[in-house]
């Protein structure tokens, strides 16, 4: 358990850092011309952290080994979309019906990444069964029966 708990907040302080340096980035990148525009918002950066303790702990779920497939892919999807409602949509103020929208935005946007990290994950395991199962036809034993 301490373990799990140490390699989740490894995890959360490595996206943390990046996050924030992406979103100090386009924040500058979109409004560096503007007076006093390129100002990060605080609430933001720290709503960041949550976020990133929610994808954290979903993708050590995710990579877990003890988890089956079929119960690791829906909690990561649960445990990202509650990250996203709760430090992303819900913080903006939006009204229900955008509320909704953003979610479903998030939900199509995971759905397509997750479908890309399946089939990559997929062809990498049968690539390294492949070699795995690999018999060199030119194996010494052979040749020195000749």
């Amino acid at each position: 358990m301490k373990e799990t708990i140490k390699k989740i907040l490894t995890r959360a302080a490595a996206y943390y850092t990046v996050a924030t340096g992406a979103y100090s980035f386009v924040i500058f990148a979109m409004y560096s011309n503007e007076e006093g525009g390129a100002l990060l918002s605080a609430k933001r950066v720290f709503l960041l952290l949550p976020f990133c303790l929610c994808l954290a702990a979903a993708n050590t779920a995710l990579a877990s080994k003890t988890l089956p497939r079929g119960l690791s892919y829906p909690l990561h999807c649960a445990a990202t979309m509650l990250g996203v409602y709760l430090c992303v949509i819900l913080p903006a103020g939006m009204e229900s019906r955008q509320r909704l929208v953003g979610t479903m935005v998030a939900l199509v946007i995971y759905i397509v990444a997750m479908t890309v990290y399946a089939l990559l994950t997929r062809h990498i395991k049968r690539t390294l069964a492949e070699e795995r199962n690999y018999r060199s036809q030119f194996d010494d034993n052979e040749i020195k029966k000749k």
